[in-house]
């Protein structure tokens, strides 16, 4: 390829995407942040008859986002999030896995954290 010839910059792992949906017949962007305790991508999307409107979506959800995100107090330790995952993080699961969980985070986790 020549220099002369520029493709699309591709977007960073983390970065919002925008993309043509054809069925809906409109733009959608989405934000990736991250993964709920059960595996599932947290992804929010927006859409817009023009990329433009769509990227200014997105920044008008950034904001939100940054006003209202979650923030975990300093004291916050590793043993407590292990202990909320096992409290709350589990909810479908087999009961004989929630058990060898609980006992993986009780024998071998929590007491090498130090």
């Amino acid at each position: 390829m020549s220099e002369s010839t520029s493709r699309p910059r591709k977007a960073a792992n983390g970065e919002d995407s925008i993309y043509w949906d054809a069925s809906k017949n409109r733009y959608v962007g989405a934000i990736s942040l991250g993964f709920t305790p059960t595996g599932k991508r947290k992804r929010p999307k927006v859409s817009g008859k023009t990329k433009t409107e769509v990227r200014a979506k997105l920044r008008e959800l950034r904001a939100e986002l940054k006003q209202t995100g979650v923030k975990s107090s300093a004291s916050y330790t590793v043993e407590q999030a292990v202990n909320d995952w096992l409290a709350k993080g589990l909810k479908g699961r087999d009961p004989a896995s929630v058990s060898t969980y609980r006992s993986l985070a009780a024998n071998h986790v929590i007491p090498d954290l130090g």
